[in-house]
């Protein structure tokens, strides 16, 4: 495997020295700082919000939740155990005043903790094994009126606009299948490519 192919993959599973470079990464490149702070924005959090975040990665999306709503309660769920790690790290404070709680495991290891007001993810669902059961599973965590967020920025040399936009129209259907209202695609212009956000709500109150 190359140097690159390496990288590449630590981005999915973080691990080891490799892993901590990703890492690293994730939390200090301009655009996905910036693509963070914007997908919690369309969440429109209220106070007292509880926020799922699938795919916490370094930690970067909670911060975001916590500065846009103060007073939300977070759960953030990472595959990673280094992420979670530095996750906790990041966001030590709002862990020792159980603001936040972040936790090695899969998406469906929060739905003991449902229902959610919102979830999100950023450059995660691109990676599931089954998108349309990821989707289903988020929606069935909602409490009713409650809003998802999926954004994906690509990341492939020479990758661009038409990407992003091929992955927004694919999981907006794939989101109006699994019994979401409302769907629409947003779109933040970013460099090297821009970012597209899948927005949808679970139907109810």
């Amino acid at each position: 495997m190359s140097a690159r192919a390496a990288l590449v993959a630590q981005f999915r599973q973080p691990s080891g020295v490799i892993g901590t470079f990703a890492g690293w990464m994730m939390a200090n490149r301009p655009s996905n700082v910036r693509r963070n702070a914007w997908t919690v924005s369309l969440l429109d959090l209220q106070p007292n919000a509880r926020v799922l975040e699938w795919g916490c990665g370094p930690g970067i999306g909670i911060e975001a939740c916590l500065r846009a709503a103060p007073d939300a309660t977070v759960l953030a769920v990472d595959h990673s155990p280094l992420m979670v790690a530095h996750a906790r790290r990041r966001n030590r404070r709002a862990v020792e005043q159980e603001r936040a709680r972040i936790v090695v495991g899969k998406l469906d290891a929060a739905v003991s903790s449902a229902p959610f007001d919102a979830i999100f993810s950023c450059n995660v669902l691109q990676f599931a094994d089954n998108e349309r059961e990821a989707l289903t599973i988020m929606r069935n965590m909602l409490a009713p009126g409650g809003v998802v967020a999926n954004t994906f920025q690509p990341r492939a040399p020479g990758a661009g606009a038409p990407e992003a936009l091929a992955w927004g129209e694919r999981v907006a259907a794939q989101c109006a299948a699994a019994g979401f209202s409302g769907v629409r695609i947003n779109k933040l212009d970013l460099k090297p490519a821009p970012a597209a956000c899948v927005l949808a709500r679970r139907p109810g109150a």
